[in-house]
């Protein structure tokens, strides 16, 4: 979730990885989200949600499901992780073992 990616964002950066938050509120309301929730992250504004419609994560109610993935200096990805209700979120262990 985004509260142990925001946590450990400092481990994700001294291996050399930058994590994009990617979010289908507006401009806006992304503001306030990034100060309301301490956001180190970057958090980049989808609202017309194309981006998750490019990677398919899903949706539920309409509104874009979360997944994390982890993207090679060319943008190829190199593991997915999409929502389950079984399985909400990748391990932070699972992540950076991802980027290691």
């Amino acid at each position: 979730s985004y509260c142990y990616l925001n946590k450990y964002y400092e481990r994700f950066i001294e291996r050399g990885v930058e994590i994009l938050m990617i979010t289908s509120t507006d401009a806006q309301q992304s503001k306030i989200v990034v100060q309301d929730l301490g956001l180190k992250m970057p958090l980049l504004s989808n609202p017309d949600c194309q981006v998750f419609r490019r990677y398919h994560t899903g949706q539920a109610l309409g509104a874009p499901l979360p997944a994390q993935f982890v993207l090679d200096k060319t943008g190829k990805i190199q593991y997915k992780h999409l929502f389950s209700f079984i399985d909400h979120n990748a391990s932070i262990d699972q992540l950076l073992l991802k980027v290691s």
